[in-house]
């Protein structure tokens, strides 16, 4: 199994939540847990743009660890900082579009398009329910791109209503991915999360499983649930093969993170 959204840090660092381990060692003993051998480790925002603590600690894992670069850079430059991470180590990268719809349309963001689409890169997106239609309709212009929605879109049980038809249009891209994660802040409710189970029931109907990701979100998945609330939440929703469930929670990620092996 592999889990496609985790952070770390280190203990000096200074993350959004103090107090909270984000170190490898807790990490594996976690995945351990659930039997999940690999992860997928976003730029963690306390760190910014030095990215040297994530691609030294995948650098150390013997390939149990992927990076994903998060970029920043909103100006001309942000296709150049883009190309230095993906060349430094980094298998993809994370661009957080918030409730802003306008960048991912920009011309400077065409650049950071053009890199990521001609280097295979995956590139996750952290968006609000308010850019979902930005974010289908870059899945619209370059269907070659391979694009990853972040933490189910961020839509809320009360939000499903709205975001239906963009995530629709997101499902038709044939390169678009859901990440099926970050259960409890998404639903904010304590496990299994019962009210995000609509959303859950819809996204499998849009995306189908070979195009969902599993993920937590640890270490703040981890704060106040076991790490096996995610997966056993996940399990108790889909009625799904065996073949199924690997392709949500081992295949498709590593056929976007691993491509090398």
């Amino acid at each position: 199994m592999i889990d496609a959204a985790v952070h770390l840090w280190s203990a000096d660092a200074k993350p959004e939540r103090t107090g909270l381990a984000g170190d490898p060692d807790t990490l594996f003993r976690d995945l351990a847990t659930a039997g999940v051998s690999r992860a997928v480790v976003i730029q963690s925002s306390s760190y910014g743009d030095d990215h040297r603590y994530l691609l030294e600690q995948v650098g150390a894992s013997a390939g149990r660890l992927a990076a994903v670069g998060l970029l920043r850079a909103r100006g001309a430059d942000a296709a150049g900082i883009a190309a230095r991470l993906l060349d430094a180590g980094c298998a993809g990268l994370r661009v957080i579009v918030g409730d802003d719809p306008g960048w991912p349309a920009s011309d400077a963001a065409a650049a950071v398009w053009d890199l990521a689409e001609h280097r295979g890169a995956p590139v996750g997106l952290l968006a609000a329910p308010a850019a979902l239609d930005a974010v289908a309709a870059l899945a619209e212009a370059r269907p070659a791109l391979p694009l990853v929605l972040d933490h189910l879109g961020l839509v809320s049980p009360a939000a499903l209503d709205a975001a239906r038809v963009p995530l629709a249009r997101l499902a038709r891209a044939p390169r678009a991915f859901i990440k099926v994660s970050a259960l409890r802040a998404v639903s904010e409710q304590d496990p299994p999360y019962p009210g995000i189970r609509p959303l859950l029931t819809e996204v499998r109907d849009l995306f189908g499983y070979d195009r969902m990701i599993y993920g937590t979100d640890w270490p703040y998945a981890a704060e106040a649930d076991p790490y096996r609330a995610t997966i056993d939440a996940l399990d108790a929703v889909y009625d799904w093969s065996p073949a199924e469930r690997d392709r949500v929670v081992e295949s498709n990620a590593a056929g976007l993170w691993w491509r090398s092996g």
